[in-house]
């Protein structure tokens, strides 16, 4: 499976993500309320919601879920990114460099602060994408509670970045996982070099 994420690009994912900008508010609740479950595990109105924007070839239904799971984070983030009938212009980052942020606002604000969320996030981490949904969950519960933190304003999370980097989760190289954690710690080897 691993050798097929390569198949899938990044603007495969953005294509399917800017469709959901098009669907009616109705559907983008659908898919909103079925944030942190599977594809299996949707209701018929958010199964069809996604199938409207679902756009790659038979060959890539494996990836069906993950990117299922994103398009659901999605309407959640985009639709809380609405101010009104204004939008605000927010700066597009990584999960990881999200992470990163929160690693450093919590250390900043409480030095045992970040060790329940390093837990949390090693947790993950150590997980694989299967059909138990367990990863799903916990990817999203993160990004909830990330959604409206201090760290975060002026920020949102790449969406087609976070469903290419779940496609290639299960990589035997754990590539994925190793950048997530390189970005969230080296910034900390820099911190501590600094104040030598």
């Amino acid at each position: 499976m691993s050798a097929e994420s390569e198949w899938i690009k990044k603007e495969d994912i953005s294509k399917i993500l800017e469709d959901i900008d098009d669907l009616p508010a109705p559907k983008k609740i659908d898919l909103r309320r079925c944030c942190g479950k599977l594809l299996k595990e949707a209701g018929a109105a958010a199964t069809m919601a996604f199938y409207q924007v679902y756009s790659l070839p038979k060959k890539f239904d494996w990836a069906k879920d993950r990117l299922f799971a994103v398009i659901c984070m999605y309407c959640f983030c985009a639709e809380k990114e609405k101010n009104g009938s204004q939008e605000k212009k927010k700066t597009i980052i990584p999960f990881e460099k999200a992470l990163c942020k929160k690693r450093e606002q919590l250390e900043k604000n409480d030095s045992d602060g970040w060790s329940g969320a390093e837990r949390r996030l090693l947790r993950l981490l150590d997980r694989k994408w299967d059909g138990d949904g367990l990863l799903c969950m916990d990817l999203w519960r993160m990004i909830k509670q990330m959604k409206n933190e201090e760290y975060m304003k002026g920020y949102v999370i790449d969406m087609a970045s976070l469903g290419l980097d779940l496609c290639s989760w299960n990589a035997e190289n754990r590539k994925v996982r190793q950048e997530w954690l390189r970005v969230c710690y080296q910034k900390n080897k820099e911190e501590e070099q600094n104040a030598d």
